[in-house]
């Protein structure tokens, strides 16, 4: 095999590495390789098939792996450099990666060496090329090789030492190295994603890193994250920075349920759902994290970090997953939702007094609660019965969103909507005619006088819709209630 390691030290010599000021060399270089990468390509193209029925490659085949490591990462040149110019060999670098996989999959000697390699080369490269580089093609590269080498080298007990050494880097980043980049974090993020869901293996790995405490810590910031402290405390990213961090929460999201949660559980569960063998005894952090005094601050986060703090639907929709859920408790939070609670140090209005509250200072507000209400009577039976016990209450809210929509001059407002949150004053739209026909329509459905009442009088009132509105009226029941205004074009 020794001739095929002389010709990729022959074509990593012809791989273009030239300096990107000389526009002349950018122009001829990329013709004078390709012939050569190609030959090269091919090489370990027939290596990997050679080695099918294989299960270890001798040291020089092996060792392979390590050249073509050196010609993705650019090991005596400016990496960033390298990328720019031959920006058009990306499915080159591809098959490079490609390469490494196959070489690996069939040999973990050679696993083993590449996770070496980079335990040895120390923090300082990682983060070269998985942060502070520039070009999102490197970051990306490095870490599809960097994950590979997790992949298979987290099972292999003689490869612990190294994973430590590698994974204990990753993390340490997280203290200050990726705030400084978190423009250019995703790939790290998503790295630590695709390692969680190896496993539980490599959860409790992760778990062993300190990498739960150092994400949330990160995320919320060193204060916020302390989940015994019940204060509040400004967010630590902008809504336009947190665009790279979906792969945090995900990572979150695998910590979590690789663990035990049967502990969080206030009563038994409707259905029995077999507990993997392999799931992990719940840590204290993750418990203070979802059910401890701080908790909330997690789930603010997680619900308002993408749009304004005075936007609700993002948390109407999440408030409305959670009743759906069909459980012994769901009767119970359906309660506390629509009157609220007031218990000691547990003091909150519900909707219907949150509509009272606002209906004049916020009417924006008060209608998001009244079209919030009639979209959890639609989609869930028992908050429908629930509502219909409390007539006066629902009867006072379908009134004045009547007597609101009846002070318009205007049959709509052509450009307006009560989804907007520059403004918190309510608009007549088509949706909010919708809104109040279906209001009424649960009222009515009460054989009780008030109601019976109440739906004469409405049938007596002047009418206030047209034929667009009627038209519009045809959607379906989903589409009507999908916490979206729709508007007159």
């Amino acid at each position: 095999m020794m001739w095929l390691k002389d010709l990729v030290l022959q074509d990593l010599a012809l791989c273009p590495r030239v300096d990107t000021t000389d526009s002349e060399a950018r122009k001829q270089e990329p013709k004078q390789s390709a012939q050569h990468s190609c030959d090269v390509w091919d090489a370990f193209d027939d290596l990997a098939n050679s080695q099918a029925g294989n299960k270890a490659l001798s040291s020089s085949e092996w060792e392979i792996a390590a050249y073509s490591e050196e010609a993705l990462l650019g090991k005596e040149s400016d990496p960033c450099s390298w990328w720019q110019t031959v920006g058009s060999f990306s499915s080159v670098i591809g098959e490079w990666v490609k390469c490494i996989e196959t070489i690996m999959s069939l040999s973990e000697a050679a696993a083993s060496w590449l996770l070496k390699y980079i335990a040895n080369a120390g923090p300082s490269v990682v983060k070269l090329y998985l942060l502070e580089c520039l070009n999102k093609e490197v970051r990306h590269t490095f870490a599809q090789i960097l994950e590979k080498a997790l992949v298979f080298c987290h099972k292999l007990e003689g490869s612990q030492v190294d994973l430590d050494v590698v994974g204990a880097c990753l993390i340490n980043l997280l203290d200050q190295d990726v705030a400084d980049n978190c423009w250019h974090s995703s790939q790290y993020f998503c790295l630590l994603n695709n390692y969680a869901q190896l496993g539980s293996k490599a959860c409790q790995h992760l778990f062993k890193l300190g990498a739960f405490e150092k994400l949330m810590a990160f995320l919320l910031g060193p204060l916020s994250a302390n989940m015994d402290s019940e204060e509040s405390f400004s967010r630590r990213w902008s809504h336009t920075q947190i665009h790279e961090f979906g792969y945090l929460h995900s990572t979150l999201i695998h910590l979590v349920l690789a663990c035990n949660l049967t502990c969080l559980h206030s009563c038994e569960p409707a259905d029995a759902f077999p507990q993997p063998s392999d799931i992990l005894p719940m840590p204290e952090v993750v418990r203070k994290a979802l059910s401890g005094p701080g908790a909330s601050r997690y789930l603010r986060e997680t619900q308002y970090s993408m749009v304004p703090s005075n936007e609700l639907k993002n948390l109407s929709q999440l408030l409305l997953e959670l009743l759906k859920v069909d459980d012994p408790l769901q009767y119970s939070r359906i309660k506390l939702v629509i009157d609220g609670s007031r218990e000691p140090r547990e003091e909150f209005d519900g909707l219907l007094e949150i509509i009272k509250a606002n209906h004049s200072n916020d009417s924006r507000r008060s209608y998001q609660g009244v079209k919030f209400l009639v979209t959890m009577a639609h989609r869930c039976p028992h908050a429908k019965e629930y509502l219909l016990q409390a007539p006066p209450t629902w009867q006072w809210s379908v009134n004045w969103l009547k007597q609101t929509m009846s002070e318009f001059n205007t049959q709509w407002s052509s450009n307006a909507s009560n989804e907007d949150s520059n403004t918190k004053t309510f608009q007549r739209t088509i949706s909010a005619q919708d809104t109040l026909a279906e209001a009424t329509a649960l009222l009515t459905e009460l054989s009780s006088p008030e109601a019976a009442e109440l739906g004469m009088e409405l049938d007596q009132d002047e009418v206030i819709e047209d034929d667009d509105s009627r038209l519009k009226r045809t959607r379906g029941v989903d589409d009507m209630f999908n916490c979206v205004e729709v508007k007159h074009e």
